[in-house]
């Protein structure tokens, strides 16, 4: 099992543009991954969720961040 903890701002709440006097409250994620292969590694599962938690948080100004997603991945070997 895979656990991370993101900033997805980050890049945006440490800016502030002086033409519209923005700054962005810092955030942050929990995203968590597990993937399950077979013993004869031709089979691999995976699930993960991002923002496992459905934190609120901006992207940019009025511009809201995704909230929880879900994906899951089947890869097959022949």
């Amino acid at each position: 099992m895979h656990l991370q903890l993101s900033r997805p701002s980050s890049r945006f709440a440490t800016e502030s543009w002086d033409f519209v006097d923005l700054k962005l409250d810092e955030s942050w994620t929990v995203d968590a991954s597990v993937t399950w292969e077979t013993p004869d590694r031709r089979l691999v599962l995976g699930l993960t969720i991002l923002n496992l938690f459905d934190s609120a948080y901006q992207v940019l100004a009025k511009l809201p961040g995704q909230g929880r997603t879900v994906a899951a991945s089947v890869k097959a070997r022949f």
